[in-house]
């Protein structure tokens, strides 16, 4: 199984290598594969509270639980905003707005990706949903 999110965090803590990472609610867990991305700026720290991650593992229910952690819409991503259902888009957009992102101005002949590309970009400014994906987990 393998999902998307954007996740608020409040938290760093210093990595294996020594860097300042943010605590995030699948720190800890065994079998995952992860991936996020965030701005920092030259000294390192973080310019964002909150990262955009894939997760990929057998059992991701923790992670789900999470109040600081958004699912992003788990569809085909060629697939046009119109065609997400209403709670996910509505979902998406608040927490969106929580965190500052600007999403209002999707439309709903938008593909899926392109949103996502939107979203992220807010987050990373080289994000690129196309190529934002990992190994899932078997």
């Amino acid at each position: 199984m393998k999902r998307k999110y954007l996740v608020a965090f409040t938290e760093t803590r210093k990595n294996e290598e020594g860097f300042n990472v943010p605590v995030l609610p699948w720190d800890g867990m065994e079998g995952l594969n992860t991936y996020w991305t965030t701005t920092v700026d030259q000294e390192g720290n973080f310019v964002k509270g909150y990262v955009i991650a894939v997760v990929a593992g057998k059992d991701l229910s923790k992670i789900d639980s999470d109040p600081n952690v958004t699912i992003l819409p788990e569809v085909d991503e060629q697939k046009k905003v119109s065609e997400v259902s209403e709670k996910e888009l509505a979902d998406l957009k608040r927490k969106s707005k929580e965190l500052g992102l600007d999403i209002d101005r999707i439309k709903s002949d938008e593909k899926i990706q392109d949103v996502l590309t939107v979203v992220g970009k807010q987050v990373q400014a080289k994000f690129d949903a196309a190529t934002f994906d990992i190994q899932d987990v078997v």
